[in-house]
């Protein structure tokens, strides 16, 4: 999540601080472990640096 946080806020040219919040329970464990992501079934073509990048580029337009 760190990483996809970073990469928003510098395709949105913001600078924030970032601090570590841990989440508790059994659903935040599971995201820890990755259990929300399913590369065998992976729909999508574009990258998130792509969706930031093409966002950014709407929003500029």
């Amino acid at each position: 999540m760190d990483a996809l946080i970073r990469l928003y806020l510098e395709s949105v040219g913001k600078r924030r601080p970032l601090l570590p919040l841990p989440l508790p329970g059994q659903a935040a464990r599971a995201f820890r472990a990755g259990a929300n992501l399913t590369p065998e079934h992976a729909v999508g073509l574009r990258t998130w640096e792509e969706f930031l990048s093409e966002r950014a580029d709407r929003v500029r337009s």
